[in-house]
């Protein structure tokens, strides 16, 4: 895999075959983290690009409250890089100020059926994550979720 930094609020993944993979992007003021997943990926290559995120907003000082994940045209089954996700990632980002998760489910039945799995564990991890067919349903529940977490970025501050 190839990791390719556009600017301080987006990089992309290329596969060994020059195929865009992974396309991320940070919206500072809503301090969302959009991801969009193409193609099949093995295990190994989803907990890599977890991985770099990890280091890409940390290098970029990015704290991400929210994550909006495009998997409609992911495909494959993710039992282990599942597991991985609940177990050893999202129990950091949600200690350093991770809270919300909206997902566009994928066209794939396998990759939806690897989705269903994490729904149980997020459930059991404590944060606020749905999923959605559309992704403006997606977007829209999400911004209302940080909306109404963040009060300060949506609203003046009127105290004098």
């Amino acid at each position: 895999m190839k990791f390719v930094i556009e600017d301080d609020y987006n990089f992309r993944v290329y596969s060994m075959f020059n195929e865009e993979i992974f396309h991320y992007q940070y919206d500072p003021h809503y301090k969302l983290s959009i991801q969009t997943w193409k193609s099949y990926m093995l295990t190994q290559d989803v907990v890599s690009i977890y991985q770099y995120i990890a280091k890409f907003a940390f290098e970029h000082k990015q704290l991400i409250i929210g994550s909006l994940s495009d998997l409609r045209t992911l495909a494959g089954a993710f039992d282990s890089s599942n597991e991985w996700l609940m177990k050893e990632y999202m129990p950091l980002a949600i200690k350093n100020g991770f809270r919300f998760s909206a997902t566009v489910r994928p066209e794939d039945s396998f990759a939806d059926l690897a989705l269903e799995e994490i729904v149980i564990m997020a459930r059991a991890l404590g944060y606020g994550s749905q999923y959605f067919i559309h992704y403006s349903d997606a977007y829209h529940w999400l911004i209302q979720q940080l909306d109404d977490y963040l009060p300060s970025l949506s609203t003046p501050n009127t105290k004098k």
